[in-house]
């Protein structure tokens, strides 16, 4: 895929879930107002950028969006595109039909184990993973290892590699009872999350199976703490950049620098890198991607973003 910049866009809020570890309050999540902005206007937008754009999508659940076949439609005809999905909407498998895989970085498959408390909701799961898989989508699946889950990983592990799919441990950012992780995992909690790490790199290594433009197993670098690249030059803002649900174009998560706004049409992007000025990084997976230098693990305190939301709860 070649491509000029990649956005990071929360399309919407709106999610049906209603997992306990989500950084997304339970107002927005529940707003029907916020399932998305119009789909033709922000395909124009990137069309008229002069770029080629590389969107990732999350929410919320990107799938409802009112117009979301539509607006994939759109976009992957000049750019390409991929996704956080919950897989809970049917219409998945409209999008199997109908978008060109080969215009699609990856899928990624969200499980949230306590949100899907049945087998018929398991089953409904699955099936559409093998759907996406067997229309040549990239997909991997995954499930935040969010302290009360961690001791039934193994059972969970095992029970959908006879499915044949492979579940990835995802590393849980925020608070749990009153601690902050993942600074505050166990030793024996961090080993399982390494360990099955190491399972699914091996199973990678055998399939053949590759990574899309978000690692998913660069989870293990910040199992520790979290992540910084201050004062690295990074080139968020000129390769990457994070849009938020208003349209806002910011440099990154972490940093609210403002470049313009999707929904406007406006895009004031820097040429060249710019030094990283927060002291965690949101999104460690671009940060590793774009910055240049050796980062750092802080483990001093919370996240500010993860104390604001605490004291809104």
């Amino acid at each position: 895929m070649k491509f000029d910049l990649i956005a990071d866009w929360t399309l919407n809020t709106y999610c049906n879930f209603s997992c306990p570890y989500c950084y997304v309050s339970m107002k927005d999540r529940r707003d029907q107002a916020r399932k998305g902005t119009d789909a033709q206007k922000i395909i124009g937008s990137f069309n008229n950028s002069g770029k080629i754009w590389l969107v990732h999508m999350s929410g919320g659940e990107p799938f409802f969006h009112p117009d979301f076949i539509d607006l994939c439609q759109g976009l992957t005809e000049k750019h390409y595109i991929s996704m956080n999905t919950n897989l809970s909407r049917q219409s998945v498998y409209d999008f199997c039909e109908k978008i060109d895989p080969k215009r699609v970085s990856f899928i990624h498959c969200s499980l949230h184990i306590t949100e899907r408390d049945n087998q018929k909701a398991l089953a409904d799961f699955i099936d559409k993973v093998h759907a996406l898989e067997h229309s040549g989508f990239l997909v991997y699946v995954s499930q935040v290892m969010w302290p009360p889950l961690i001791g039934e990983f193994r059972q969970l592990f095992d029970s959908f590699q006879t499915k044949g799919i492979s579940i990835r441990p995802k590393v849980f950012r925020g608070n749990y009872r009153g601690k902050g992780y993942p600074l505050y995992y166990t030793s024996a909690e961090k080993d399982t999350i390494l360990n099955f790490m190491a399972v699914n790199d091996d199973a990678d290594r055998l399939t053949g199976k590759t990574k899309g433009h978000i690692n998913p197993d660069l989870d293990r670098e910040w199992v520790e703490g979290y992540v910084s690249f201050l004062g690295l030059l990074c080139s968020a803002g000129s390769k990457f950049v994070k849009i938020n649900f208003d349209g806002s174009i910011r440099r990154c998560q972490s940093d609210p620098t403002k470049f313009g706004n999707i929904n406007q049409g406006e895009f004031n992007l820097p040429d060249n890198e710019l030094p990283c000025k927060t002291k965690i990084c949101r999104c460690p997976y671009y940060g590793f991607r774009f910055a240049s230098g050796k980062h750092k693990i802080v483990k001093s305190r919370l996240p500010l973003f993860i104390l604001r939301m605490l004291r809104r709860k």
